[in-house]
């Protein structure tokens, strides 16, 4: 499967097209070369082999050339595997660089392809279209390269970590995305329903690796000391 989304391109950093401009000495341009090369594919997750590959389209088009690059995120495995699968890692990816920009992105296009099919084109093989009610709703949010953390920042394995922990705490983080993918995302309702993911968070934390010390008798935690279980957990803090 292949999905290809803009916020992509800008969070993974690199770009296949280079240019090459050259000026006189007063600064005003006497020349541009533009470079179209193609770049080996950037590992992103051992589930389901997922990498990171880029493309280009160059066009004439009136009064000149239309260039196009886009950066997919490609699943590729060697058994065939559930569509929700690889949707569903796809779907992870998508929410990893929208929280890191904090923005409701979507894929541009969604692909499948299975070679027992043999479909070929002259192009080469055929990638359908896929439809799915698990992807996210149209949203062409631009990033403007503005992220909290890009992929070069991630170590490696770093993705991997990621899909475990939207695994297990799905539940926490389920509230947060709803925050991020309303229409605005920044009122006092969402600042408001923004408590409720970091106190789930806090709760599967106490029960799943304190042994719930400190729930009380209803199997309950405070809010307040949801968040002093987050902070005891963290290796570093975020502010003094």
């Amino acid at each position: 499967m292949r999905t290809t989304s803009s916020a992509y391109r800008n969070w993974v950093g690199r770009s296949s097209i280079e240019i090459f401009c050259e000026s006189d000495s007063s600064g005003r341009l006497q020349s541009a070369t533009l470079s179209l090369k193609q770049t080996d594919s950037i590992k992103i997750s051992d589930r389901l082999n997922m990498s990171a590959c880029h493309d280009w389209r160059a066009a004439p088009v009136l009064d000149g050339y239309d260039v196009r690059e886009s950066l997919s995120f490609q699943s590729l495995v060697k058994e065939p595997r559930k569509r929700r699968d690889h949707l569903e890692a796809h779907v992870g990816a998508l929410d990893l660089v929208s929280i890191a920009a904090w923005k409701n992105f979507t894929f541009q296009e969604v692909h499948a392809n299975r070679k027992e099919n043999k479909i070929n084109t002259p192009e080469g093989e055929q990638w359908t279209e896929v439809f799915s009610h698990l992807l996210p709703r149209d949203d062409l949010s631009n990033c403007r390269r503005r992220f909290l953390f890009s992929c070069n920042d991630m170590t490696p394995g770093g993705i991997d970590e990621w899909f475990r922990l939207r695994q297990e705490y799905g539940r926490a983080l389920g509230y947060l995305f709803r925050a991020l993918r309303s229409e605005r995302t920044w009122p006092p309702q969402s600042a408001i329903m923004s408590s409720t993911p970091l106190e789930q968070v806090g709760y599967l934390i106490e029960d799943n690796d304190n042994g719930g010390s400190h729930l009380n008798d209803r199997g309950q935690l405070k809010f307040k000391d949801a968040l002093g279980v987050i902070l005891d957990n963290m290796e570093a803090l975020p502010f003094s």
